[in-house]
């Protein structure tokens, strides 16, 4: 009897640390975009990303604010459920929009992938906050995020980190519309400068 006890409370301290140390997943819905309510952030003291996919005692934890002037990396890990039977194409926003880099596991290639953006980043594309990613069909997603804000160095403020995640056919049903209303914009001014001159 003593011992079934024991167990008994060996069990239940066990599943309260559980849900103390796990992060909660979030579960993708039909919206076009959604912010992502947890995830969680690690101060970089140069860590590879081996270090941060295979060394499972890294203190990941869940942070209101951060600051450019104790820190100028940190690393962020985000866990999705995609409940749908196929994967979905998605864009990831990241705040502060300085210079990030996602990582995540592309299932057709075997490899975790990789691409930068930023205002900082200079890969010449005209939307510097998203960052494209594929996430699985019913299953958990890890993406993991590399913040460098050595830029915002001299602001001492605190800055609240946030993660959004818009559809990829959302994000570029929008630049399509931009890019149309640019142009007859443009066209439009053209023929103002023609008639008037």
């Amino acid at each position: 009897m003593h011992l079934v006890k024991q167990l008994g409370v060996f069990i239940i301290s066990m599943h309260f640390s559980c849900m103390i140390l796990a992060q909660n997943i979030f579960t993708l819905t039909d919206e076009d975009k959604v912010r992502v309510p947890d995830f969680d952030i690690l101060e970089d003291k140069n860590y590879s990303f081996e270090q941060i996919i295979a060394d499972t005692t890294l203190p990941f934890r869940a942070v209101d604010s951060f600051r450019a002037d104790q820190c100028g990396q940190y690393w962020v890990r985000i866990k999705i459920q995609n409940p749908r039977a196929y994967t979905s194409q998605y864009r990831v926003r990241f705040f502060p929009m300085v210079d990030n880099t996602l990582y995540y596991f592309d299932h057709d290639a075997g490899k975790w992938v990789h691409n930068s953006n930023g205002l900082v980043v200079p890969n010449r594309q005209r939307n510097m906050w998203n960052l494209p990613c594929v996430l699985q069909g019913q299953e958990t997603n890890v993406l993991y995020i590399r913040s460098n804000i050595v830029a915002l160095r001299g602001f001492s403020y605190p800055m609240v980190p946030s993660v959004s995640l818009i559809k990829a056919a959302f994000a570029n049903e929008k630049e399509q519309f931009l890019w149309v209303f640019t142009l007859v914009t443009v066209l439009i001014v053209f023929m103002l400068f023609c008639y008037n001159a």
